[in-house]
């Protein structure tokens, strides 16, 4: 309730200050409701179609690149000729249902495994800030490829690969700094040995063979 108030509020300043039209208005309030946007755009009817498509080719896939060419196949199989947003050629206008139909399980699951691992790396440094950065990029990009095949757009990719790169960062960070603090207690306690006078002793190679005969057992 009190997001629908803010929402509403904060909507009727940007009318009011003259960002948003009556269309834009008209069209985000339409959103919650299914049938107004003919189920976002006809992406719920170009689904239906493409879950036939993976149904029937649910190893393998049909192809990279090949779902609008492979659509119109499977319209008639879904029930969806003539439905709103239906036609030869469309985009599945989801990231994860392209690569299930083009690339089959095999690909869905590489492509899955690639983003576990990305957010496996950046777990450890959840506390920092730089972490965090990451962690929000790789949920974005997850969250936008639900309704959109992003994966063709460069922000997408920019976005993975400074996710992915963070940790890498954060390690050689803290690697140096490792270093650092060991050289310098290195050097500190050399000069506090210089300081005080400190020498190591090492007893004379002879001596430590005596002593080590006299504690030899007699047979």
């Amino acid at each position: 309730m009190l997001v629908a108030v803010a929402v509403s509020a904060g909507m009727a300043g940007l009318y009011r200050l003259g960002f948003l039209d009556e269309w834009m208005v008209q069209r985000i309030l339409t959103l919650p409701d299914i049938r107004a946007t003919h189920g976002g755009a006809g992406r719920t009817n170009i689904w239906a179609v493409g879950w036939e498509m993976v149904k029937a080719n649910s190893l393998v896939g049909v192809g990279l690149g090949n779902f609008p060419v492979r659509f119109e196949d499977y319209i008639d199989v879904a029930g969806m000729r003539g439905a709103y947003g239906v036609y030869p050629g469309r985009d599945p206008h989801s990231v994860f249902l392209s690569l299930q139909a083009e690339l089959g399980i095999i690909g869905l699951v590489i492509f899955l495994t690639f983003l576990w691992a990305i957010f496996r790396n950046l777990l450890p440094y959840r506390h920092d800030s730089k972490a965090i950065v990451g962690i929000l990029l790789l949920v974005f990009m997850v969250f936008s490829g639900i309704p959109a095949t992003v994966q063709y757009r460069k922000f997408f990719w920019l976005a993975l690969g400074l996710a992915a790169g963070i940790p890498k960062v954060m390690a050689y960070e803290q690697q140096s700094s490792w270093s650092s603090r060991r050289i310098f207690n290195k050097d500190e306690a050399t000069i506090r040995n210089a300081n005080t006078g400190n020498k190591t002793y090492q007893r004379p190679f002879w001596r430590k063979t005596a002593i080590a005969r006299t504690r030899c057992p007699r047979w």
